[in-house]
Protein backbone atom coordinates (compact mmCIF):
# COMPACT_ATOMS: atom_id res chain seq x y z
CA UNK A 1 0.00 0.00 0.00
CA UNK A 2 1.28 3.45 -0.85
CA UNK A 3 1.26 6.28 1.64
CA UNK A 4 1.83 9.99 1.33
CA UNK A 5 3.74 10.99 4.42
CA UNK A 6 6.29 13.35 5.92
CA UNK A 7 10.01 12.63 5.81
CA UNK A 8 12.19 14.58 8.22
CA UNK A 9 14.93 16.82 6.85
CA UNK A 10 16.74 19.92 8.07
CA UNK A 11 19.24 20.62 10.82
CA UNK A 12 19.41 19.33 14.35
CA UNK A 13 16.73 21.06 16.48
CA UNK A 14 15.30 22.69 13.33
CA UNK A 15 13.22 20.11 11.54
CA UNK A 16 11.69 20.58 8.13
CA UNK A 17 9.75 17.91 6.29
CA UNK A 18 9.50 16.61 2.75
CA UNK A 19 6.15 15.29 1.59
CA UNK A 20 6.82 12.01 -0.23
CA UNK A 21 5.05 8.96 -1.66
CA UNK A 22 6.45 5.70 -0.29
CA UNK A 23 5.49 2.13 0.45
CA UNK A 24 3.81 1.89 3.85
CA UNK A 25 6.29 -0.82 4.86
CA UNK A 26 9.36 1.24 3.90
CA UNK A 27 11.39 2.85 6.71
CA UNK A 28 10.70 6.54 7.37
CA UNK A 29 14.17 7.52 6.14
CA UNK A 30 14.17 4.82 3.45
CA UNK A 31 13.42 4.88 -0.27
CA UNK A 32 10.50 6.84 -1.61
CA UNK A 33 8.91 7.00 -5.04
CA UNK A 34 8.39 10.71 -5.55
CA UNK A 35 8.75 13.98 -3.69
CA UNK A 36 5.51 15.98 -3.74
CA UNK A 37 6.48 19.06 -1.74
CA UNK A 38 7.82 20.27 1.58
CA UNK A 39 6.64 21.71 4.89
CA UNK A 40 8.46 24.02 7.29
CA UNK A 41 6.64 24.06 10.66
CA UNK A 42 8.67 27.03 11.90
CA UNK A 43 7.52 29.41 9.17
CA UNK A 44 4.29 27.46 8.43
CA UNK A 45 5.32 27.30 4.76
CA UNK A 46 3.63 24.51 2.78
CA UNK A 47 4.59 23.78 -0.82
CA UNK A 48 2.65 21.01 -2.59
CA UNK A 49 2.53 19.81 -6.19
CA UNK A 50 -1.25 19.63 -6.31
CA UNK A 51 -1.54 17.78 -9.65
CA UNK A 52 0.94 15.05 -8.69
CA UNK A 53 -0.60 14.74 -5.23
CA UNK A 54 -4.11 14.17 -6.59
CA UNK A 55 -2.74 11.77 -9.25
CA UNK A 56 -1.15 9.59 -6.54
CA UNK A 57 -4.35 9.65 -4.49
CA UNK A 58 -6.28 8.52 -7.60
CA UNK A 59 -3.79 5.63 -7.93
CA UNK A 60 -4.65 4.54 -4.38
CA UNK A 61 -2.08 6.26 -2.17
CA UNK A 62 -3.40 7.11 1.30
CA UNK A 63 -2.22 10.37 2.92
CA UNK A 64 -1.17 10.19 6.56
CA UNK A 65 -3.30 12.12 9.03
CA UNK A 66 -0.75 14.95 9.21
CA UNK A 67 -0.50 15.25 5.44
CA UNK A 68 -4.31 15.20 5.20
CA UNK A 69 -4.44 18.11 7.66
CA UNK A 70 -1.85 20.02 5.60
CA UNK A 71 -3.88 19.37 2.45
CA UNK A 72 -6.98 20.61 4.23
CA UNK A 73 -5.10 23.77 5.23
CA UNK A 74 -4.14 24.31 1.58
CA UNK A 75 -7.79 23.71 0.55
CA UNK A 76 -7.00 20.58 -1.48
CA UNK A 77 -9.97 18.22 -1.40
CA UNK A 78 -10.54 14.72 -2.67
CA UNK A 79 -13.20 12.13 -1.89
CA UNK A 80 -10.59 9.71 -0.43
CA UNK A 81 -9.05 12.22 1.97
CA UNK A 82 -10.31 11.94 5.53
CA UNK A 83 -8.82 13.53 8.61
CA UNK A 84 -9.05 11.38 11.73
CA UNK A 85 -9.86 13.44 14.78
CA UNK A 86 -8.12 12.21 17.90
CA UNK A 87 -9.37 13.21 21.36
CA UNK A 88 -7.14 15.50 23.38
CA UNK A 89 -5.46 14.08 26.43
CA UNK A 90 -6.16 15.46 29.88
CA UNK A 91 -3.36 17.60 31.29
CA UNK A 92 -0.95 15.71 33.52
CA UNK A 93 -1.30 18.24 36.36
CA UNK A 94 -4.87 17.18 37.10
CA UNK A 95 -5.19 14.59 39.81
CA UNK A 96 -7.10 11.44 39.11
CA UNK A 97 -10.56 11.42 40.56
CA UNK A 98 -10.65 9.45 43.78
CA UNK A 99 -12.93 6.46 43.93
CA UNK A 100 -15.67 6.50 46.59
CA UNK A 101 -14.83 4.60 49.76
CA UNK A 102 -16.74 1.36 50.21
CA UNK A 103 -17.90 0.74 53.79
CA UNK A 104 -17.12 -2.57 55.42
CA UNK A 105 -20.04 -4.99 55.42
CA UNK A 106 -21.30 -6.34 58.69
CA UNK A 107 -21.50 -10.14 58.97
CA UNK A 108 -24.87 -9.87 60.81
CA UNK A 109 -26.89 -10.57 57.68
CA UNK A 110 -26.78 -14.30 56.78
CA UNK A 111 -27.31 -13.55 53.06
CA UNK A 112 -24.00 -11.78 52.58
CA UNK A 113 -21.83 -14.23 54.46
CA UNK A 114 -19.78 -16.69 52.47
CA UNK A 115 -19.57 -16.62 48.67
CA UNK A 116 -20.75 -13.05 48.03
CA UNK A 117 -18.16 -11.47 50.29
CA UNK A 118 -15.35 -13.65 48.92
CA UNK A 119 -16.26 -12.91 45.29
CA UNK A 120 -15.83 -9.13 45.67
CA UNK A 121 -12.50 -7.86 44.30
CA UNK A 122 -10.22 -6.03 46.73
CA UNK A 123 -10.38 -2.27 46.44
CA UNK A 124 -7.39 0.06 46.27
CA UNK A 125 -7.02 2.54 49.13
CA UNK A 126 -5.46 5.95 49.16
CA UNK A 127 -3.20 7.15 51.96
CA UNK A 128 -6.03 9.26 53.42
CA UNK A 129 -8.34 6.26 53.58
CA UNK A 130 -5.67 4.18 55.29
CA UNK A 131 -5.00 6.86 57.93
CA UNK A 132 -8.77 7.26 58.53
CA UNK A 133 -9.09 3.50 58.94
CA UNK A 134 -6.18 3.43 61.41
CA UNK A 135 -7.79 6.20 63.48
CA UNK A 136 -11.11 4.35 63.58
CA UNK A 137 -9.47 1.10 64.63
CA UNK A 138 -7.51 2.90 67.39
CA UNK A 139 -10.71 4.49 68.69
CA UNK A 140 -12.53 1.16 68.74
CA UNK A 141 -9.57 -0.47 70.49
CA UNK A 142 -9.62 2.25 73.16
CA UNK A 143 -13.37 1.69 73.67
CA UNK A 144 -12.80 -2.05 74.12
CA UNK A 145 -10.08 -1.40 76.71
CA UNK A 146 -12.33 0.95 78.69
CA UNK A 147 -15.17 -1.64 78.60
CA UNK A 148 -12.83 -4.35 79.88
CA UNK A 149 -11.60 -2.04 82.67
CA UNK A 150 -15.20 -1.35 83.74
CA UNK A 151 -15.99 -5.09 83.72
CA UNK A 152 -12.97 -5.95 85.88
CA UNK A 153 -13.74 -3.17 88.39
CA UNK A 154 -17.32 -4.26 88.84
Amino acid sequence: MLTIRLRRAGKKNYATYRIVVAQSTAPIQGKFMQRLGHYNPHTKEIVLDKDQLLAWIDKGAQPSNTVAKLMEREKITHKRISVRITPKRAPRSEKKKEKPVAKAQEPDSPEKEGADVASEPPQESSQEEISDHKEESQESAEENVTKENKDTQA
